[in-house]
């Protein structure tokens, strides 16, 4: 089948949203304790309850933030049901407003917002037609006499200039939120913002949105493959799980591209390539945006995409993400990473931890398109935790696992290329080995029993290392570890 690709993905019709996607509603899927938190807080609102004024929301480029605060809004005036709306959601893009005339824009932004959603639209004009913060604070009184809360969502804050948010909580929830006028503020962006007042800062309840759930995956696929007539094709919407990971963009990039694809299509050479190009030319534009013109820090970026959890001293080792030629220095690969959201420090690990979804869909998109490369990376660092089994004891329990990890990404790219893959058991011996090695390490001896207690801990953990093991030779690994650990 010849499977023809649409025009750019990226043609967007100025900022808007809504010229990128039309929000259906029909299509949401999952983040069921997110809805219950934004509604249960605002019934506590009218209620008259002491509950948080500001809900932060976070997470990595394309993990479903527009697309929930959509669903949100979108509940507020069409309350499940066919109950009457006592929500009035706004939304407000901080980016978009000139730095001259700020205030008034966002006034009239939200006013304008607000007032077309009143059973009575005619008591807001005289308010939209004298925009002033008086007159703001007095629609949001008004509303609440009338039974409404207004639910104003702060959007792109990360992207906006740190005195634009200054501002607006200054002015807008800092009043609100002592009292003046009830009103929710949902707060959208890749990373968490520090709230200058404290009376805002102390409200705050922050979330950060991973990953969906396997079976929202599940329906959300499903859901999008029944609006473009694929209805009840559960093997390719499989399929395209194993591409896209649950990630909303992506996802429907892959079905509007691409409208007539087939499993057959999306298993052939020439599918994967095609898919394979449309996913990093997303990744490319909508995560690594902003490294136009650099070419070697992007591609280390994307060389790195096999590696679950990094610090300095792992990628100096880990010479093919660098590259010998590239100019690019380790430091500078983990700043950008967290820059653009793909990376955080942790302390369960000691290190950087690469965004889990982002990661998966790079590496098996590496995977696609290189998989001699792809075996490469995943030998060297296998090889890399070995050494540091021989070497470094104390955090010998977390080596022993990324080691396994990589072990059985080995074993995919041999089985991707034809050959012979070894079994989770064959696996399971040589985690056996490799806590033989650590045992016989010297330096090992007088911690052994906190790196035993560690590496139960971390594999107990891993779901991600259970679903490529498989669950019985999972379960021998966690035997294993138990009887070492004497638990």
């Amino acid at each position: 089948m010849d499977c023809e690709r649409r025009g750019d993905v990226f043609d967007r019709a100025g900022d808007e949203k809504d010229s990128f996607r039309p929000y259906q509603s029909g299509l949401f899927v999952g983040r069921e304790a997110e809805l219950g938190l934004v509604f249960q807080t605002a019934s506590g609102f009218l209620a008259g309850k002491t509950v948080s004024s500001v809900i932060e929301f976070t997470g990595a480029s394309g993990m479903g933030k527009d697309w929930l605060v959509d669903e949100i809004l979108y509940r507020c005036r069409n309350p499940v049901g066919g109950e009457e709306p006592y929500l009035s959601g706004a939304r407000v893009n901080l980016k978009g407003f000139s730095l001259i005339e700020i205030r008034k824009q966002i006034l009239e932004e939200l006013i304008g917002q607000l007032v077309i959603q009143l059973p009575d639209s005619e008591s807001g004009k005289a308010f939209s037609e004298s925009v002033t913060l008086a007159g703001f604070k007095e629609l949001i009184r008004g509303m609440n006499d009338s039974g409404f809360l207004p639910v104003i969502v702060l959007d792109m804050q990360d992207q906006a200039g740190e005195g634009d948010v200054d501002l607006f909580e200054k002015e807008l929830m800092h009043p609100l939120i002592r009292g003046e006028a009830s009103g929710l503020f949902l707060s959208v962006g890749n990373f968490p913002h520090r709230f200058k007042k404290f009376d805002v800062r102390h409200g705050v309840r922050s979330f950060t949105l991973g990953p969906l759930l396997q079976n929202d995956r599940d329906d959300e696929v499903g859901c999008f493959l029944n609006r473009r007539g694929f209805e009840g094709n559960r093997v390719l919407a499989f399929s395209l799980n194993e591409i896209c990971f649950g990630h909303p963009l992506i996802l429907e990039a892959i079905l509007a591209q691409f409208p007539g694809l087939n499993v057959g299509w999306l298993a052939s050479s020439q599918g994967r390539r095609a898919v394979a190009g449309l996913v990093r030319e997303i990744i490319d534009n909508e995560i690594l945006g902003d490294l136009d013109g650099n070419d070697d820090l992007r591609s280390s970026i994307w060389s790195a995409s096999h590696i679950r959890q990094f610090s300095a001293g792992s990628l100096r080792e880990m010479r093919s993400v660098l590259g010998e030629n590239r100019e690019t220095g380790e430091l500078e690969l983990i700043r950008t990473m967290q820059n653009v959201g793909l990376a955080k420090w942790t302390t369960d690990v000691r290190g950087y931890v690469f965004e889990p979804t982002l990661r998966a869909i790079m590496a098996k998109n590496l995977l696609m398109t290189d998989p001699e490369s792809y075996q490469h990376h995943q030998q060297e660092a296998m090889a890399v935790y070995e050494n540091w089994l021989r070497t470094c004891s104390e955090r010998g329990g977390s080596y022993l696992i990324e080691r396994t990890f990589h072990h059985l990404k080995v074993n995919q790219a041999v089985q991707f290329l034809g050959g012979e893959e070894v079994s989770p058991g064959i696996i399971i011996e040589e985690m056996k080995r490799g806590w033989q090695i650590l045992e016989e390490n010297p330096d090992a001896q007088l911690s052994l029993f906190d790196i035993t207690r560690l590496f139960f801990k971390l594999l107990t953990e891993d779901a991600e290392l259970a679903s490529l093991l498989g669950e019985p030779a999972y379960e021998e690994a966690i035997a294993f570890a138990r009887k070492n650990f004497d638990y």
